[in-house]
């Protein structure tokens, strides 16, 4: 019996991954809209789309799906911009997916190429990208985010201004007013550098029926108490960051020594002063400011001195503090007007 001979074919197969690479990042001249228009390069998610480094946190976010078996993942971009709109303008997870579907401003930011009818994806996924985005995470993201916009910031002008003209500790061009840092105190010799501001407060929240919540003790706000997260943050050169959140009652001097290794951590060195109430000013912080060569501001732990008693220097110096404290409460105050903070 004659056997037959069937053509072979050859098949490659690749590997299917949980998490696949795009396209470098997507800009606006990129993004097809239906009506054959084209996006504005000065919306708000256009700038903010700009900022965000995409491709250098998708390399982290890689990691987080080593198995090649299952449905792949949703970018990054989509993801953690997705997060982003709902914590910035409030949203519920149905009305962040309903925004999406109805702006394409918002499908441009999330990383799509082109304007779609069709839902990106479900309100249940949100609830998944939260979840890969802890608080570790989110820290590492933000600090990418604020390294980008310095390298921006500090990129030679084509005036024709070499780098090495800028020499102050705020960024050129950001549009904000560099904190001084007074040094009639501190030795000329300090390797330290820079200023940091450490303040805290607590978040409002506007509840009908606060059963569930514990009280924080608020003797300065005009009432007995108050219901919402306690947080202390960081500031330098006009970068806030979120060194503790709690809705537990907790002292904020606690969180100085954090604060400035954290500094040491991002600059290579200790801030030359620390600007905070008097609340920080306790021995464990003194004796660890002393130590490092640190400078915090306000008055010597013992009797206060009157005015008089005072050097003119040391009076000058108290008073360019408070001043230059005043940065770190505007902060707050920006908080609770774009209502930002109430959101964590």
């Amino acid at each position: 019996m004659e056997t037959r001979k069937y053509p072979t074919k050859i098949v490659h197969m690749e590997a299917e991954q949980m998490y696949r690479k795009l396209s470098p990042q997507l800009t606006i001249d990129d993004f097809i809209l239906p009506f054959s228009g084209k996006l504005s390069a000065e919306n708000r998610w256009v700038q903010l789309a700009k900022i965000i480094p995409w491709d250098e946190i998708e390399k982290e976010y890689a990691f987080m799906f080593p198995s090649d078996r299952g449905n792949v993942a949703k970018p990054v971009r989509m993801a953690l911009g997705s997060l982003l709109i709902q914590a910035r303008c409030g949203y519920t997870d149905r009305e962040t997916v309903q925004q999406i579907t109805e702006n394409p401003y918002l499908q441009y930011f999330i990383g799509l190429k082109e304007y779609q009818l069709t839902k990106p994806f479900t309100p249940v996924a949100l609830v998944k990208f939260q979840k890969r985005f802890n608080a570790k995470r989110l820290a590492k993201i933000n600090e990418l985010i604020v390294a980008a916009e310095a390298a921006h910031q500090n990129a030679p002008k084509a005036s024709g201004n070499k780098p090495d003209d800028h020499h102050d500790d705020q960024p050129p061009g950001s549009g904000r007013a560099p904190v001084a840092t007074t040094t009639a105190v501190t030795s000329e010799s300090s390797p330290n550098q820079g200023t940091l501001l450490v303040d805290a407060t607590c978040t409002p929240a506007d509840l009908h029926y606060p059963t569930d919540l514990r009280l924080l003790v608020r003797v300065k706000a005009g009432a007995a108490v108050e219901f919402g997260a306690k947080v202390a943050i960081s500031l330098e050169n006009g970068y806030s960051r979120i060194e503790k959140l709690s809705w537990d009652p907790f002292n904020e001097a606690a969180t100085l020594p954090a604060s400035a290794e954290s500094y040491r951590e991002r600059n290579g060195c200790y801030p030359e002063v620390i600007l905070a109430d008097r609340i920080y000013r306790n021995r464990a912080n003194l004796s660890y400011c002393k130590a490092c060569g640190i400078r915090i501001s306000g008055p010597k732990l013992g009797r206060p001195q009157t005015k008089s008693c005072m050097l003119k220097a040391e009076r000058l110096v108290e008073r360019q503090d408070a001043k230059n404290r005043n940065a770190i409460e505007g902060k707050f105050c920006s908080g609770y007007l774009a209502e930002d903070i109430k959101q964590y």
